[in-house]
């Protein structure tokens, strides 16, 4: 699975005491404490757990404005054995890893694709039919199926850069 770095160049301008992002992919940001705060905010709502860090660009030019990199990983999706899906840059030893993608977007395509947990488990998503399943080759098959079924969005406009594709554990 991809781990490839996405780099996003925003600018930050001085507006009255207030530090406001250009608008990037339908979002802005803003913060009265500082350009770098600023370019941080518009990062964690672009990327979430997969913004890394930010810089600040030198650029010769207008003073009220600032340039700043935002750089971002992809992180991973990932299954357990009883169908618990979770979320995170390393896969942990005995999960199935499914998907990949930046942070924000993975979860909105995983969280409309998974079944969500109620009762003891809410708020917990969840491969759906592996709970059920009776056996481990039961439960495997079941997950390999619903990530083929899921992967068929790969590559379309609606994907957001997120790939489904199953990696066994090591």
């Amino acid at each position: 699975m991809s781990t490839q770095v996405q780099i996003t160049n925003i600018t930050v301008k001085s507006v009255c005491g207030t530090y406001q992002t250009n608008t990037v992919q339908g979002m802005r940001a803003s913060c009265t404490t500082g350009d770098r705060q600023a370019a941080e905010r518009l990062g964690e709502k672009l990327y979430g757990a997969s913004l890394v860090s930010v810089s600040q660009v030198p650029v010769r030019g207008d003073h009220t404005c600032t340039h700043w990199k935002l750089y971002a990983e992809p992180v991973h999706a990932w299954a357990w054995q009883s169908g618990l899906i979770e979320f995170g840059r390393e896969v942990p030893e005995g999960a199935i890893s499914f998907a990949t993608g930046m942070d924000v977007p993975l979860r909105q395509r995983v969280d409309a694709v998974a079944r969500h947990g109620q009762g003891k488990i809410e708020g917990k998503l969840l491969v759906p039919g592996v709970p059920e399943a009776e056996t481990e080759k039961a439960k495997v098959e079941t997950l390999y199926a619903w990530v083929n079924w899921c992967a068929n969005a790969n590559g379309k406009k609606g994907s957001n850069g997120v790939v489904f594709a199953y990696t066994l554990p090591a």
